[in-house]
């Protein structure tokens, strides 16, 4: 999962969700220097995956695009732009077993 912190983390930084240890942030962005203005990102979840969680990922099963504000009573709008997964040439079926 990335996400975009506040200012205790550093972009890359791997955070381990406090309810559960099946999932971790990955730090994409942190502070509001950016806020109010689209980003662009281009992620390897491949290799962001095996630095969350020391293994290579299986096959992927889904994706999911969440806002999320409740832990810290936040209210926010959010947008999102194009989302694309590329897989440099390898086949979809085979990018990761």
């Amino acid at each position: 999962m990335y996400t975009w912190g506040d200012d205790k983390f550093s972009v890359d930084d791997v955070v381990t969700n406090p309810y559960t240890g099946r999932i971790r942030s990955l730090v994409v962005e942190r502070g509001d220097e950016h806020l109010g203005r689209w980003q662009t990102y281009s992620r390897d979840i491949a290799r962001d995956y095996e630095k969350a969680f020391g293994e290579p990922p299986g096959r992927l099963i889904g994706i999911a695009i969440m806002s999320d504000g409740d832990n810290t009573r936040s209210k926010f709008t959010a947008w999102y732009g194009d989302i694309r997964l590329e897989t440099d040439g390898v086949p979809t079926t085979t990018a990761a077993k």
